[in-house]
């Protein structure tokens, strides 16, 4: 569920949009006509110097209107693998060389590797053809927008639909529907919900000026004289964890 993951914290884009269920048409998509159709996305998720703000609920089923998780957040994306993400208690900051995950609700700093995934470039769209294998795609298209839907036949992951204004081609929705037995969130000590469904609604992308936000770890963390990190003055009471073999420089 890597990759899953990822796209979760990950995916941007266009505004908060219900559309007409009337006229639907479906088609059957081979995995290069899926590349074709899910390529503006990738290309804009990739797009540097951003700010998008989202907001995420996690219903029961995909039937069920009752909510067991909710949250909003923000994800600014700087240059390079730079990039800040604030979601409900936890806050990501990373640089072209290392990943700090501030977890307020548990005090926790965790220092990591940086994640080079998290260019989403090869989302799906570039993964082996193995992996597409794994795939079903279908494309549902309404008047006013269409959906990109990738089932897995294969494997245990679930439903992904991506939900696209027909004029703009802007990915405006996700909804993610798992499996049976395949769980959503370890703290969900109902084992009775088994397929949850994951929607998240995308606020339109705005452009990210430099100086808008930091990307400094140093409030975090510092080095101290021995060349390991440790946590600054003002993250007292927080314990660090380094997932990371060797530390290295704050500097970027």
């Amino acid at each position: 569920m890597r990759t899953t993951t990822i796209l979760l914290l990950l995916i941007p884009f266009l505004a908060l949009f219900e559309g007409t269920s009337a006229a639907q048409t479906s088609i059957v998509l081979s995995s290069s006509e899926f590349s074709k159709e899910i390529e503006p996305m990738r290309t804009m998720m990739n797009k540097e110097m951003t700010v998008v703000r989202f907001k995420r609920d996690v219903f029961q089923d995909l039937a069920s209107n009752k909510i067991l998780e909710s949250g909003s957040g923000t994800l600014y994306k700087g240059k390079g693998l730079n990039y800040k993400m604030i979601n409900g208690g936890m806050t990501i900051v990373q640089t072209e060389k290392m990943s700090l995950v501030i977890d307020s609700a548990n005090n926790v700093v965790q220092i990591n590797s940086v994640d080079s995934s998290l260019k989403i470039s090869n989302f799906l769209a570039e993964l082996p053809a193995n992996i597409l294998d794994n795939y079903e795609f279908e494309k549902i298209s309404y008047p006013a927008f269409f959906v990109l839907k990738a089932t897995a036949v294969k494997t245990n992951d679930g439903i992904m639909e991506f939900y696209f204004h027909t004029k703009t081609k802007m990915l405006y929705k996700f909804v993610l529907t798992f499996p049976p037995a395949n769980y959503f969130s370890e703290e969900l000590e109902d084992e009775s919900v088994e397929t949850p469904s994951v929607v998240m609604v995308y606020e339109p992308m705005q452009a990210l000026k430099t100086g808008d936000v930091s990307f400094d770890l140093s409030p975090y963390v510092k080095m101290n004289e021995n060349g390991k990190f440790v946590l600054t003055e003002k993250m007292a009471g927080y314990e660090l964890i380094d997932t990371r073999y060797q530390p290295t420089s704050l500097k970027n």
